[in-house]
């Protein structure tokens, strides 16, 4: 018992004891041992897991942002202002300037939500002058709830796809960003008037997800998971014709 602790100690977190059946003292003190370290290195490969979750949750999003379209698409918006307005031209420089900082700033796996929805509000100020009168934003967001902490970006990719899935098949485009106290919980919902998805595509949207075929989402349910449990995932619901909303929960802390 004693040299097999001494292994602990030193970090070998595979070992386990192994004691006979007669000393039934031992045996128990030698189980719950055993299970201790058993949690400790299912929390360990969790935060692991959460910590690789987080990294390509920045990866993938800076790479939204470098984008060669994107790109190409806020300078020339840039350079089309500058001729005509120049506060406007200033002020969407200064925008994806933050984005830019945002993105890049490694370590930070948790925001308060008012941290994130400043990123999300440059975000859509960028694609409100890429898409003019063709983009209809509203943010909804209870005061009190900006206090609370979130996984970094996580509501991006939810936005993006708001925008960018429905670009191409709605004249005008409408997206709303809420958030509110339900129970214990906070509930943020990002909603668009899109086309939507019929119930055999949503199926089929949700074994994307799990196959990491739809990068965005799998790296939001992915980070929910992981870091609350398993009964909070990312939630999607949409009938074809009638738009989709994707609704985030996550319990909330000591923070509110």
């Amino acid at each position: 018992l004693a040299d097999e602790l001494d292994k602990i100690n030193a970090k070998h977190l595979d070992s386990r004891i192994d004691l006979p059946a007669t000393q039934k003292e031992l045996r128990t003190l030698a189980q719950a041992i055993n299970g201790m370290m058993d949690r400790v290195q299912s929390l360990l490969q969790k935060n692991k897991e959460l910590n690789d979750s987080n990294y390509q949750m920045e990866l993938r999003n800076m790479e939204a942002l470098f984008n060669p379209h994107f790109v190409f698409n806020i300078l020339e918006t840039i350079k089309y202002m500058i001729l005509i307005d120049t506060s406007t031209a200033s002020r969407m420089v200064v925008s994806f300037a933050r984005l830019l900082r945002y993105s890049l700033n490694y370590g930070q796996a948790m925001v308060p939500l008012s941290t994130d929805m400043e990123y999300i509000e440059d975000y859509l100020n960028l694609q409100k002058q890429r898409f003019g009168n063709r983009l209809n934003c509203r943010i909804d967001i209870d005061e009190e709830l900006l206090s609370c902490t979130i996984p970094k970006l996580l509501l991006q990719p939810l936005v993006e796809n708001a925008i960018l899935h429905n670009a191409e098949h709605v004249a005008e485009m409408q997206v709303e960003i809420t958030g509110r106290r339900s129970g214990n919980c906070l509930v943020l919902t990002v909603s668009d008037n899109g086309r939507g998805i019929s119930d055999e595509s949503l199926v089929e949207l949700y074994r994307k997800m799990e196959n990491r075929e739809s990068i965005g989402l799998y790296y939001v349910d992915r980070t929910l998971r992981l870091r609350y449990g398993e009964p909070y995932r990312l939630q999607l619901q949409s009938r074809e014709g009638q738009g989709t909303c994707a609704v985030v929960i996550i319990p909330l802390g000591e923070e509110t």
